[in-house]
């Protein structure tokens, strides 16, 4: 890996253009077992509900265990998605000591992650009709309103090439600063006007890359509807505590964490569930 320092050249980039995207800064082993562990959860899943002929019948590997899973029960494919955005080496890849040391060096004197760590499928045969598949263009600022120096990290989890959804970036378009735009369910929708279609830069980045942008980048995932590769990929948001801005407004925080209080499964766990959680492997201790 490469150093963690970032030249002088390297932060004029940043500030000019609004991203930077930097190689070969993360470990591969430490991308390997993220994926090593998302295709458990998809194995998990399959083997419940009595798939596993199928996995036998296909070259094995997490995109064909993911499309397995799709074509059996699209809701527990879900699952597993939000399932793996909380997976706990998914979160230490996203704060990877080489990248808080890059967004220090970027001027997040005291770096602060509010948000969740995002899971990121891209794939035309994982697509649902009317469902996500890629976000409109946007800025990442209003979904955290935070400080004006936040840092939007993507790390792509297999290799993207200019082919396999890259994320697509409008240079210098963060010296715009806040556009607004439309509310939409997930997004505040850039006004076309703002830009042009031949604007943005698609960036092709590979395993162990990292791409920081600016969250007043504009900025959308690419659509490429005759491929046939999966993108996976995941992105966090740093923000800096200590930013003159952040504190006259308080620290503003403006997601919501909801607890459903009523029971998801009714009747779950009974007494013997829990008793059987706590009292195996009771034997092979004090015997």
């Amino acid at each position: 890996m490469s150093e963690t320092k970032l030249s002088a050249l390297q932060k004029a980039e940043y500030r000019r253009n609004g991203y930077l995207r930097l190689q070969n800064i993360l470990s591969n082993e430490k991308i390997a077992e993220v994926e090593q562990q998302a295709s458990q959860i998809f194995y998990e899943q399959i083997k419940y509900l009595n798939g596993l002929d199928l996995i036998e019948k296909h070259n094995d590997t997490i995109y064909s265990r993911m499309k397995i899973l799709f074509s059996l029960d699209r809701d527990r494919y879900l699952s597993c998605l939000r399932v793996i955005a909380r997976l706990y080496s998914l979160q230490t890849l996203m704060t990877d000591p080489a990248i808080c040391e890059i967004v220090k060096d970027m001027g997040l004197n005291l770096p602060v992650m509010q948000s969740r760590t995002i899971f990121h499928v891209m794939s035309n045969h994982l697509k649902f009709p009317n469902g996500y598949f890629g976000f409109d263009v946007h800025q990442d600022w209003p979904s955290l309103q935070s400080s004006l120096d936040m840092v939007t990290v993507w790390i792509p989890l297999v290799d993207v090439s200019v082919d396999n959804f890259p994320l697509e970036v409008i240079p210098g378009s963060h010296l715009k600063g806040f556009l607004g735009g439309v509310k939409t369910e997930h997004l505040h929708q850039i006004d076309p006007n703002e830009y042009q279609d031949s604007d943005f830069v698609p960036l092709a980045a590979n395993k162990g890359d990292v791409i920081f942008m600016s969250a007043f980048s504009l900025h959308r995932s690419a659509i490429r509807p005759h491929s046939n590769e999966l993108r996976l990929a995941a992105s966090g948001r740093y923000e800096n505590a200590l930013e003159q801005n952040v504190i006259a407004n308080s620290y503003p925080y403006c997601q919501q964490n909801i607890v459903k209080r009523d029971l998801i499964i009714e009747n779950f766990p009974t007494k013997e569930q829990v008793l059987a959680v706590f009292n195996s492997g009771e034997k092979e201790e004090f015997t």
